[in-house]
């Protein structure tokens, strides 16, 4: 198995007394931390690949106490118990999430010790476009399983050779699950409970794939098993396979799933990570996260789908229309029109220092600081941190960096995005510099579209998430003017409803 192995999952079943996304819960978490210690929240433990990712899953409502209710889940890959205790810490004293107080929400922390080499998040079956464990392609058999969140739970669970078939295209499918089974000397279909299981079994049968002995039906969904029931479940089938098939036993046997208050009844210390090669044992835990080594990953997180472009949900600042546009006029008129005649008319929030100073300082990866040529955010009391500049959470969306192509556009997981007001004319040598070190290709990134296209593509705001201890306070936009390292287009003033923040009416709207 190659990448990171984590030893430990937290698992989270969350309920909301009020509406809430996935992603809403997801952000807000990033950025928790023990005792308000920055270097502590999680968004810089996964840059620095102490733990894996957040994965969280909505449920559909329901209905409570004849209240309704936002339900959904967690799981949280860790690389070992101290980390896992950090993180599970964290959690527990999470006393608000997004916008909603301690009483307006229920978590349910369960810990996970994950046997063998680890678990990982799931990849790509070779060709065959198929989410898989990370060691499905290399492995003498394989598990049959519905979707994506049944192969994350069957890696918690030690075993890495999941297949999924993603149930609803199942049919569509059959033809690359069946030449995958071919490959393989042994094959277990592992289903959920209820008329979906029923199907799949059928298909599977009727395909020959799967027969009496190979077949196992579990109570309800996979995704949902603890370590224990999926053990109960497959755990012989699964050793005599191996034993017919030559596998070696792991070492690492050891495995289960318990409540939090189970395995650490008291959280009341705030837990220390491990100490790393020239870490003063003596550190908070900040200095000591600061002094990892970053993990390599053996495949990228699934992105959130993100939503086309245009269409605006609840609390997205919609399209500039004409009458807003006149408004805006009007404004400007009697403005000037002020100044025209003598009248001192100060803009609050226009009077401020500069805040970038120096390089950046990338904590997920020492060795010194980066170019100098590339700015970095200053976060003091004397730098900007006007209302325009830090992203709303409740507001933007979460995308990845698939391809750098110019100053002013990147191709991400979720479409083209054209960067609002920045003028792409001045060529790709001056700014990529900053592009490149702040927004790296493969990191992710919030995006922010107020439904104005170009050519087909998003023109958004966008704030780069990995290099930028914290919550980022300042778009890429914003950086790539203000420095002087891109041109301003000024149509997007009046296109666009970015035109009329701050940062953008400094740049010369």
């Amino acid at each position: 198995m190659s990448g990171t192995s984590y030893k430990y999952c937290v698992k989270v079943h969350y309920k909301f007394k009020a509406a809430i996304e996935g992603t809403d819960v997801r952000n807000s978490l990033l950025y928790m931390g023990i005792g308000g210690l920055k270097e502590t929240a999680l968004v810089n433990l996964k840059n620095s690949g102490v733990i894996e990712d957040i994965y969280v899953k909505k449920f559909t409502g329901g209905e409570e106490d004849g209240s309704p209710v936002w339900t959904g889940k967690m799981l949280i890959p860790v690389v070992d118990e101290n980390y896992c205790k950090m993180v599970s810490k964290v959690l527990a004293d999470a006393d608000k999430i997004y916008i909603y107080e301690r009483d307006m929400f229920d978590l349910e922390i369960r810990i996970v010790r994950v046997p063998s080499e680890g678990t990982s998040r799931p990849v790509k079956y070779k060709d065959a476009g198929l989410d898989c464990g990370p060691g499905a392609s290399t492995s003498g058999w394989i598990i049959l399983v519905d979707g994506w969140w049944d192969v994350l739970n069957m890696g918690c669970a030690g075993y890495d050779n999941a297949v999924a078939f993603a149930g609803s295209d199942l049919a569509s499918h059959i033809g690359k699950i069946t030449d995958i089974c071919g490959e393989k000397g042994r094959v277990l279909a592992f289903l959920g409970g209820g008329r979906p299981g029923e199907r799949h079994e059928k298909a599977l049968r009727e395909h020959r794939i799967v027969d009496d002995d190979t077949c196992r039906r579990a109570p309800e969904e996979v995704e949902n098993l603890s370590s224990e029931a999926i053990h109960e479940k497959i755990g012989s089938i699964a050793d005599r396979f191996e034993g017919e098939l030559g596998i070696a036993k792991p070492t690492d046997t050891e495995y289960w799933e318990k409540p939090l208050e189970e395995v650490w009844p008291d959280l009341s210390e705030a837990a220390e990570p491990p100490v790393k090669d020239g870490i003063n044992p003596e550190a908070p835990a900040g200095q000591l996260v600061r002094g990892l080594e970053p993990y390599t990953h053996a495949a990228s997180a699934p992105a959130p789908k993100a939503e086309p472009a245009g269409k605006a949900k609840p609390g997205r600042r919609p399209p500039l229309s004409h009458v807003a546009i006149a408004a805006g006029m009007t404004v400007l008129f009697l403005f000037g029109f002020a100044v025209y005649l003598g009248y001192d008319v100060p803009l609050i929030g226009m009077m401020y220092e500069p805040r970038f100073s120096g390089p950046v300082q990338d904590d997920a990866a020492p060795g010194g600081p980066a170019p100098d040529a590339v700015p970095s955010a200053d976060t003091s009391e004397g730098g900007r941190l006007g209302p325009d500049d830090p992203p709303d959470l409740a507001t933007v969306e979460l995308t990845r960096i698939a391809q750098l192509s110019s100053i002013n556009r990147m191709g991400t997981e979720a479409g083209v995005i054209a960067l609002a007001l920045v003028d792409g004319g001045a060529g790709p040598g001056v700014g990529m510099p900053a592009i490149e070190q702040l927004c790296p290709q493969g990191s992710e990134v919030y995006y922010e579209t107020d439904g104005a296209e170009s050519d087909g593509q998003m023109i958004a705001k966008v704030w780069c998430t990995e290099k930028i201890s914290g919550i980022p306070l300042h778009s890429i936009n914003e950086i790539l003017l203000d420095e002087g390292l891109a041109g301003l287009y000024k149509p997007h003033c009046m296109e666009t409803g970015f035109g009329t923040e701050r940062w953008a009416r400094d740049a010369g709207c």
